[in-house]
């Protein structure tokens, strides 16, 4: 299993326990070393789509802390709460 791979895992795990900024930190490593893998090669479409898993697990995080003002930062996350109508 790749670092990566294990760092999502443990993102998911840290999640699930509540350990906010440890779920954090690990999904922020995992979109680094991701990044790095998928920019050397870009047709690799694993790799994508992981990349794109793990910051939806990051926007997700985010929007349960409700730091919304970082999930506007994250690369490829449009995200706008709308209010109800």
């Amino acid at each position: 299993m790749g670092s990566w791979k294990e760092k999502i895992c443990q993102g998911n795990n840290c999640f699930n326990e509540q350990h906010w900024h440890l779920a954090e930190k690990a999904y922020l490593d995992a979109a680094n070393e991701l990044e790095q893998e998928w920019f050397t090669n870009l047709t690799d479409v694993q790799l994508m789509m992981a990349w794109m898993a793990n910051m939806h697990n990051l926007a997700t995080l985010y929007e349960t802390l409700d730091s919304s003002n970082k999930c506007k930062r994250l690369p490829g996350v449009d995200f706008e709460r709308s209010s109800p109508t």
